[in-house]
């Protein structure tokens, strides 16, 4: 997860949360608002030595020794928001039914009468390849 201009890991395992132990009632640990963003909590601290600068108004990360976690990297900010990297355009729509149609024309009309000639059941010549 990117937090500024720094990546965070976070696993699975740190906001998921087994309620029973039993592995079959699982809860996640993420919660929404009406904000366009989710509210991350307890999960982001998972494994990490965090300080509050409050005076700077940022927390400073630093994976536990033992914690596994990868050492904190800068990286490029996302130039798109999460709700545009998910919306599909009208183009690439378009070229995927596009191409399932001709996918069908394209078996309708050559493979099947390919196959219905070569294996046709009434056709008494050409039992033997079925």
């Amino acid at each position: 997860m990117m937090f500024g201009d720094h990546w965070i890991t976070i696993d699975p395992k740190d906001f998921i949360w087994d309620a029973l132990g039993d592995g079959r009632t699982c809860i996640v640990l993420v919660m929404s608002n009406s904000y366009e963003f989710a509210l991350l909590g307890q999960p982001v601290y998972q494994g990490y030595y965090t300080h509050h600068d409050m005076e700077g108004t940022r927390i400073g990360y630093a994976p536990l020794r033992n914690s596994g976690k990868e050492p904190i990297i800068q990286g490029i900010p996302p130039t798109r928001s999460i709700s545009e990297a998910g919306q599909v355009s009208r183009w690439s729509t378009f070229f995927v039914i596009l191409y399932w149609i001709l996918c069908f024309v394209l078996f309708y009309f050559v493979v099947y009468p390919y196959y219905q000639d070569k294996w046709d059941a009434d056709n008494d010549t050409e039992k033997s390849y079925l």
